[in-house]
């Protein structure tokens, strides 16, 4: 199990990138935050290192797995999931406005506190899934 966090840790680690503004672009001399400033920034797509093709396959994967666990979930769990992280595409809701969906909708009222014990469950569950399906790997 040591192997498998020490693993998952120097993974996560790939992640931690700090850029800095102060950043030169191409032969010209000019750095980042004179670009940023002049550009308009709704546009921008900042790359890091987290954008090359293993990465977004492995994004893909983790989306599949986590896809794959909450199917086995209820149908309300996969709802209240789905609302919290957005994972519909959606803007993800805070637990109140998770109650309010369920009491509009549903007609089903659900307090903060039982959503959170749903989404508290489900994710025990599918980190148990990760956990079995990660060890095969290491």
């Amino acid at each position: 199990m040591k192997a498998l966090k020490k693993r998952l840790d120097e993974y996560n680690g790939q992640f931690n990138y700090v850029g800095t503004l102060d950043l030169e672009l191409g032969e010209d001399g000019n750095l980042l935050v004179n670009v940023l400033a002049e550009s308009d920034t709704d546009n921008i797509k900042l790359c890091t290192k987290a954008d090359n093709i293993d990465n977004k396959i492995s994004y893909e994967k983790l989306k599949l797995m986590i896809l794959k666990e909450l199917k086995g979930l209820s149908e309300k769990a996969q709802l209240i999931f789905n609302l919290r992280y957005g994972l519909d595409g959606e803007e993800p809701l805070t637990h109140t406005q998770i109650s309010e969906y369920f009491l509009i909708h549903k007609k089903v009222r659900l307090t903060r506190q039982s959503i959170h014990q749903t989404l508290v469950s489900g994710l025990k569950t599918m980190r148990k899934a990760f956990d079995e399906d990660l060890e095969k790997y290491v």
